[in-house]
């Protein structure tokens, strides 16, 4: 019996994708609706973030919709796992580089308070750390806007 569940769900999303190919916004609406929590389950267990996990199934339903015409005839569930497994790795790759980008800046601020404090005299060391962390900090966050901008 769950196997004609598990059939009839997947003719389900097959008629919703036959629609949302044609246009059909409210078709998009019903398949985000039945899919939506199994996904961003899945991607939530992959990335560990609720907040990324619930922007990945939403950009994928986005992109469904974008390339609705150029997709072919296929197991729509399947398909959106597929991009949503994708789009974690996408986003663990990402977050790996910028991790990799601030440990670079972590050690070049270093070599620069080190610098700073040859040439600062009498300036206590802890304004220069705090300097330097924030300057760090704000280096990161824009890292990550930017990094956004073109990741998503």
């Amino acid at each position: 019996m769950s196997e004609n569940l598990g059939e009839r769900n997947n003719r389900k999303a097959d008629v919703l994708f036959n629609q949302i190919k044609s246009g059909d916004q409210k078709a998009l609406e019903v398949l985000f609706a039945i899919y939506f929590p199994r996904l961003n389950d899945f991607a939530r267990n992959v990335v560990k973030d609720d907040v990324i996990s619930q922007d990945i199934v939403q950009d994928i339903f986005v992109k469904v919709w974008e390339n609705r015409a150029k997709i072919e005839s296929i197991n729509i569930e399947a398909y959106l796992f597929r991009l949503v497994r994708n789009r974690c790795i996408d986003n663990i790759k990402h977050l790996k580089v910028v991790n990799n980008r601030m440990q670079e800046i972590q050690i070049s601020s270093r070599y620069e308070e080190l610098y700073r404090i040859d040439f600062v005299g009498n300036e206590p060391y802890v304004l220069i750390e705090q300097e330097l962390k924030f300057k760090i900090e704000e280096t990161v966050r824009n890292l990550l806007n930017v990094a956004g901008k073109f990741l998503y």
